[in-house]
């Protein structure tokens, strides 16, 4: 019997060894799956990844040239996979970048989050280390910074924006 809403962690990695077993124990208890895009990793995160029952699908391309990091793409690659192999009637995704930490609370409650907006996207308003785990940046740009990055996924998934880089995750 299918579950009615999944939640699936997807990322896209390069060379995250130094983040990634981290990031995904933080998350490990909250979510029912990640998918995660290698865009040719030399370290050991795809190691890693295989440490985790809940890794279910990692995608590696062999990338070239002019097409080495292609953000867009990898990014609408993840999205695309995640939808495919849900067994859900709803996917939804939480997007995370391995240095990335979500508050517990937010965590806690992200089911309770998703089922109060459904079919909403959801920004989440959060901060940047600075220096170290134990502070962050609260003034200036630092102070004000929100991504929307827990979204349902749709069969119908289109991608409309020109930049290759630093684009938003929700399509």
């Amino acid at each position: 019997m299918k579950k009615s809403i999944g939640l699936t962690c997807i990322m896209c990695i390069h060379n995250e060894s130094l983040n990634l077993e981290e990031c995904i124990k933080h998350l490990y208890k909250y979510v029912d799956n990640f998918v995660v895009f290698d865009d040719e990793s030399t370290d050991n995160s795809i190691e890693i990844l295989k440490k985790f029952p809940k890794v279910t699908e990692i995608i590696t391309e062999k990338q070239n040239g002019e097409h080495k990091w292609r953000e867009r793409y990898n990014r609408e690659t993840v999205l695309r996979k995640a939808k495919e192999i849900s067994d859900t009637d709803e996917t939804w995704v939480l997007c995370v970048d391995p240095d990335e930490r979500f508050e517990k609370s937010f965590l806690r409650n992200m089911r309770k989050i998703i089922k109060k907006n459904p079919g909403k996207a959801i920004n989440i308003h959060f901060r940047e280390l600075w220096d170290s785990i134990y502070q962050y940046r609260n003034d200036g740009i630092w102070n004000d910074k929100n991504k929307t990055l827990l979204f349902p996924l749709s069969e119908k998934m289109t991608f409309d924006y020109e930049n290759e880089h630093h684009i938003p995750w929700i399509y």
